[in-house]
């Protein structure tokens, strides 16, 4: 499991999002991956739980690279969860 912080480019909320990946065989990856906000001190999952599927890497952290990347385009056009 990974997880980093990620702040949307329009709005001063601090996001952290869980990544858990999965090799499903030589060269090719999945990744299961869950978003958090802290709210009055306590941790919240935000939406659904976005699965990344055929993500091709040579390593785990390949694979977390380009799930980070695939994350942030979700987040910063609505199409994982709405801000």
């Amino acid at each position: 499991m990974f997880s980093f912080q990620y702040c949307p480019n329009r709005t001063s909320r601090v996001l952290e999002v869980e990544i858990d990946p999965l090799q499903r065989g030589p060269g090719m990856w999945d990744a299961n991956c869950k978003i958090y906000e802290q709210s009055d001190g306590r941790r919240l999952l935000l939406g659904p739980t976005l699965a990344l599927r055929d993500i091709p890497a040579l390593s785990e952290q390949e694979c977390l690279d380009e799930a980070e990347i695939r994350i942030a385009d979700e987040i910063e056009n609505d199409r994982w969860f709405k801000l």
